[in-house]
């Protein structure tokens, strides 16, 4: 088994653990709240993945101090101890951890994990390939717009909501169902898979995204820059993913540029 692979499964056994026990939570800024087990997955992550990646920075969601330290030396590890904390917190069995291993400022191998499904997804740079629980993946062939589910990244920013539906309404008016979701790593794990032909979030950070990025990118689908550019290991401001969907259908289904 892979040690990173091993080092996630145990996290989440502990995060399982306290899913079901409850955790309690503050809130970061509006709109934005840590749960408790944030931080103790974060401490058990950075722990053990120090000691598997001896002098590579950890770069955290919840702790961004060395964001940039590790690319200077080449070596970075990107977590996300819970990739959709506000559906841990409430309930809904949504979420993974997300670990990137970054080298020279790439992406070389990725692993995101939901303990409550037991959806274990992988991919490396060396491979080129794909895996969710063991089997390659990859994104189906393009099926009409009408025929797929649509994912958007809500914000709890009205302005932010309002401006989703101002660009994107020809999108969600001709697609088979639209959902809002707050899980990016997973979702773009989905749409790797199938399950999800379109998945766009004006603010997806880049511990959200990067596990999530190798493993779309190994199974054949592509990540856009919200601005409609090819998406860079990175860069910020929004995402927009064309799985099952063929990339111009999307793009001519949107209205303006964001604000």
């Amino acid at each position: 088994m892979n040690k990173i692979t091993s080092t996630l499964k145990k996290a989440g056994r502990l995060l399982k653990k306290q899913y079901f026990k409850g955790s309690g939570f503050t809130e970061k800024e509006q709109y934005h709240l840590l749960s408790e087990s944030d931080m103790e997955i974060h401490y058990f992550l950075k722990k053990h993945l120090e000691i598997l990646f001896p002098g590579a920075a950890i770069s955290s969601e919840e702790d961004q101090s060395e964001d940039t330290t590790g690319k200077s030396r080449g070596n970075r590890i990107i977590i996300d101890p819970i990739d959709g904390t506000t559906n841990f917190i409430m309930g809904k069995p949504y979420f993974t951890i997300s670990v990137a291993v970054e080298t020279g400022g790439e992406i070389t191998e990725a692993h995101v994990y939901n303990p409550l499904s037991d959806e274990y997804y992988y991919a490396d740079k060396k491979s080129g390939r794909s895996y969710y629980n063991n089997k390659v993946i990859n994104v189906p062939s393009p099926t009409a717009m009408e025929d797929s589910i649509v994912v958007i990244g809500v914000s709890y920013k009205p302005e932010k909501i309002n401006l989703y539906f101002k660009t994107w309404s020809r999108l969600l008016d001709s697609c088979r169902k639209c959902l809002f979701w707050v899980t990016p790593a997973q979702t773009i794990c989905n749409v790797a898979r199938g399950n999800i032909g379109v998945f766009i979030d004006m603010g997806c950070s880049t511990y959200g995204q990067s596990a999530g990025a190798l493993i779309l990118k190994n199974a054949g689908g592509r990540m856009f820059n919200y601005d409609g550019t090819l998406y860079d290991h990175g860069t910020t401001g929004g995402i927009f993913i064309s799985g099952g969907v063929d990339d111009k259908e999307v793009l001519q289904s949107r209205n303006s540029s964001p604000a």
